[in-house]
């Protein structure tokens, strides 16, 4: 039978092995999901997990000072087997002490993904031209201060203990939030000049973008696959036949007969042109403050910039421009694809206001009107009726690519097929595979009252397991596997048993 440990690093040193970090004997149940809610899903949603814990003694109540448990320490979740495994690795977003002397004296420790921190930041990206799409997940990833494992070991300014660089501790930017990205398949002319947007969703666009995939390992490590990753040929790692305590399966359902892919042109300006004007004068009380301007087309639309160039502004000691000038000082902090960080200093000792007029300067990028590429089946369409499959895909500008997209999910998902969305098992019946499989393995699924048989790829998992470790129950969400569908060198036949993927 495994053994199952939680394990917290309270001293931040990113190895979980110092006394009094190992927590398991205290653990009264967990539950844990990592990966997609639903088939074909491109992003996870951050992952998360539960742990119930004895609090009698209240080591658990943080407020209580006994021990340090607070929001942002690292906490894993592993099973040994005579093969230890990392089965989560988050950080702790809350804990749930129960209150009550004579209650059950119980504490919830809830804990999240690193991803989950990206909703917090606003995706301000430098310009990026011509760049793969796993070169835009690196640039968000890398662009924000999400919690780093380790962190004892770097600089953090006035901090005793860490401040001393090069002594006891190096500088964090040699130590980005570990991440594995496959090279992408994609090129996106330009990335960044939509987004004035929270950072998960640009992540969110430019995985979609690309069709390929993005989520949370076991190990806690950001992973990017790209498109072609789940159609290369895979032995798969379990067979499950008649076997499992649950299943869900459907005739029909999901299948697309119809695929539109909406793309949006851009088109370059001239350098030098206005990217933002300020229409009303603004109060300057002495002292610095930070603007946040976004870029605006003379008609008042969204547009993005390729360069940011000049700063142009006056400031007044009245509003409508007839009292003293009032020097100012100003700088462009942060010049981003879709909007610049202005910070301007009154040192005057007075109160001025920035007069309406000040502008900013720079190359524009144009966002061009939405085009619609699509492909239908007409005889899918005939004899199944229409099922509109209807793709956005921001970051992509080009109608030939556009085209390839939709003509190939359009071969993918032409035709009704009978499909398992997820299935259900334990420990008891499948004790190897609930602790090995894990996230994009491959497996079989053969079920004799339906007559399917298929290979599918687990895309997301969720665990329980109860009763001191002897209950271990696990949900996969499945997507179906064809391994013969798509040409592969020295595998297939061209246009014989198989079709190009884009």
């Amino acid at each position: 039978m495994p053994t199952y440990q939680v394990l917290i690093d309270r001293d931040d040193d990113g190895d979980f092995a110092e006394t009094g970090e190992d927590i398991s004997g205290d653990v009264l149940a967990l539950t844990w999901r990592l990966g997609m809610t639903s088939p074909y899903q491109h992003v996870a949603p951050p992952g998360f997990a539960r742990i119930t814990v004895r609090n009698r003694d209240r080591r658990y109540s943080p407020e209580a000072g006994l021990t340090p448990l607070v929001p942002g320490k690292f906490i894993r979740i592993q099973s040994d087997d005579g093969l230890a495994r990392a089965h989560f690795t988050g950080v702790i977003e809350s804990v749930e002490p129960q209150p009550g002397e004579h209650g059950t004296r119980a504490a919830i420790i809830h804990a999240t993904t690193i991803d989950a921190q990206l909703a917090h930041f606003s995706a301000r990206l430098p310009p990026l031209v011509n760049v793969r799409s796993d070169q835009v997940v690196r640039a968000l990833l890398n662009r924000f201060p999400l919690r780093r494992a380790g962190l004892a070991l770097l600089w953090v300014l006035e901090v005793p203990g860490m401040s001393e660089l090069d002594l006891t501790a190096r500088l964090a930017a040699d130590e980005p939030a570990a991440h594995w990205l496959e090279s992408g398949v994609s090129t996106f002319t330009y990335a960044g000049d939509l987004w004035n947007i929270p950072a998960d969703e640009a992540l969110r666009q430019t995985v979609e973008s690309e069709r390929g995939r993005f989520f949370i390992h076991r190990d806690g490590t950001a992973t990017f696959y790209n498109r072609h990753h789940t159609l290369r040929a895979a032995a798969p790692a379990a067979v499950f036949e008649d076997d499992v305590e649950a299943l869900d399966y459907s005739y029909g359902a999901g299948f697309a007969n119809h695929v539109q892919v909406t793309v949006i042109p851009r088109q370059p300006g001239l350098p030098n042109s206005p990217l933002w004007t300020l229409e009303n004068a603004q109060r300057l009380p002495p002292g610095t403050r930070r603007f946040v301007v976004s870029y605006r087309a003379a008609d008042g639309s969204p547009m993005g910039a390729l360069a940011v160039t000049g700063l142009s502004l006056s400031a007044n000691t009245k509003a409508d421009g007839t009292g003293a000038p009032v020097p100012v000082s100003a700088a462009i902090v942060e010049a981003g694809a879709s909007a610049a960080a202005l910070e301007v200093r009154n040192d005057s000792g007075v109160t001025a206001y920035l007069l309406p007029g000040a502008s900013l300067l720079g190359r524009p990028l144009f966002i061009g009107t939405p085009l619609v590429v699509e492909h239908s089946d007409t005889l899918s369409i005939t004899f199944h009726g229409c099922r509109t499959l209807a793709l956005d895909v921001p970051l992509v500008d080009s109608a030939d690519e556009a085209d390839q997209m939709a003509r190939y999910e359009l071969r993918v998902r032409r035709l009704p097929l009978g499909v398992v969305s997820q299935i259900e098992t334990s420990a008891r019946t499948h004790p190897q595979a609930v602790l090995a499989l894990a996230l994009f393995d491959r497996i079989v699924v053969r079920e004799s009252q339906t007559g399917h048989a298929a290979e599918y790829l687990i895309v997301g998992e969720t665990h329980e397991v109860t009763l001191g470790g002897t209950r271990h129950q696990v949900r996969w969400i499945l997507e179906p596997a064809d391994p013969t569908r798509f040409w592969q060198l020295d595998l297939s036949l061209l246009d014989e048993t198989t079709v190009v993927a884009y």
